[in-house]
């Protein structure tokens, strides 16, 4: 989530505009859209090391991460 909104409020003030613009919703689509691509590069590849090591025969993190570098 921290990343998300990191990624947010930068995004909004790199795009600063007047707050009476018409295109404020754009800005707010941008700076949305660019948050959740941050957040998803964190998220998804910890989330699919945490589902192979849950059914995965090694309990070795570093391993399973290796594996999945290896065959995808």
């Amino acid at each position: 989530a921290a990343a998300f909104f990191i990624t947010y409020e930068y995004v909004k003030w790199f795009l600063h505009t007047d707050s009476s613009s018409y295109l404020m919703p754009v800005k707010h689509m941008l700076a949305a859209s660019a948050g959740e691509v941050v957040a998803c590069l964190i998220r998804v590849p910890s989330e699919v090391v945490k589902q192979r090591a849950q059914v995965s025969a090694s309990s070795r993190t570093f391993q399973i991460f290796s594996n999945i570098l290896y065959t995808e």
